[in-house]
């Protein structure tokens, strides 16, 4: 978390993510990094000068959990049970509950928010089962109770993280001026100048004229 700000939402609630492929290696040493927003879910690269990351054990997991404490119904075949979910984010969350999941298993989810209707969600897979407590992944879930979850997680991060404008939802289309820290901004910005500096040398007969001048 911190100043940068997603280029496609605005929000500054964004995570340093795990580099993916040789590229990214690479870009990591001159500082361009790979970046996760926790609401709006866009990954992009950043350049971040002067700043080390330091190498730690792999972590695959891309989107912050935030302590909460929801009621929870869940189902799965002939399987129904109750549970709390302690953790959640915009990817999954971690539940605790007396049934018995394995590894692989889906099921349907129904948390109970304060002061709201219960929020659907279609579809989570269990990434991994820890006596009483299991990871969930969310899968599949209606948009609108996609945008009921982040503006519930919005409302999260403005608590424990401090940045109330977050959990207004950005209008769509909006121009940010975070976008220009985009390392993928400057790469199509680099990628053009390079095209029009190649034509201007391969092609020297070809002139640019401004509009209503004659050249």
């Amino acid at each position: 978390m911190g100043g940068l700000r997603c280029p496609k939402c605005g929000r500054h609630v964004v995570r340093r993510t795990h580099r993916s492929g040789v590229v990214e290696r690479l870009l990591s040493r001159v500082s361009v990094y790979p970046f996760r927003c926790q609401l709006c879910g866009r990954r992009f690269r950043a350049i971040q000068p002067g700043t080390r990351w330091v190498t730690q054990q792999p972590e695959r997991r891309e989107f912050d959990r935030l302590v909460a404490r929801l009621p929870a119904s869940l189902s799965t075949g002939a399987l129904a049970a109750e549970g709390a979910v302690t953790q959640i984010s915009m990817a999954g969350c971690t539940l605790e509950t007396d049934a018995l999941l394995v590894v692989g298993a889906v099921l349907r989810l129904r948390l109970h928010l304060p002061a709201d209707r219960a929020l659907e969600v279609d579809g989570a897979v269990v990434r991994w089962v820890r006596e009483r407590t299991v990871g969930l992944e969310f899968l599949s879930q209606r948009a609108d109770e996609r945008a009921r979850l982040r503006r519930f997680v919005g409302g999260l991060v403005a608590v424990y993280h401090g940045v109330g404008d977050d959990a207004i939802p950005a209008m769509p289309g909006r121009w940010h001026r975070g976008a220009l820290r985009s390392a993928d901004f400057w790469f199509v910005v680099a990628v053009v100048v390079f095209l029009v500096v190649a034509l201007v040398i391969l092609f020297p007969e070809v002139k640019f004229c401004p509009r209503g001048s004659r050249c």
